[in-house]
């Protein structure tokens, strides 16, 4: 598990999560908008369009790969956009 914070810039929050390194972001990217959804309430309308960016990465993260397979550590900075 990894414990990452997540900068939702829609909303203008940050929030830490701790994610499987070994899950798809595909996945992780649903339980994080099911999350955001839940405590902030607000619904996405097109998830499809929701993505992962890695700030040490400088990259926008792969749906199809793991955190892991992308560098994600513990102690990174991801940004939803």
């Amino acid at each position: 598990m990894l414990l990452v914070d997540i900068q939702i810039l829609a909303i203008d929050r940050t929030f830490d999560f701790e994610l499987d390194e070994n899950t798809r972001v595909d996945v992780l990217l649903e339980d994080i908008l099911a999350l955001t959804a839940q405590k902030e309430h607000i619904l996405c309308k097109n998830p499809e369009a929701v993505y992962l960016y890695g700030m040490e990465q400088e990259a926008v993260l792969k749906r199809e790969e793991s955190l892991e397979q992308q560098g994600v550590r513990t102690g990174d900075r991801l940004i939803l956009i």
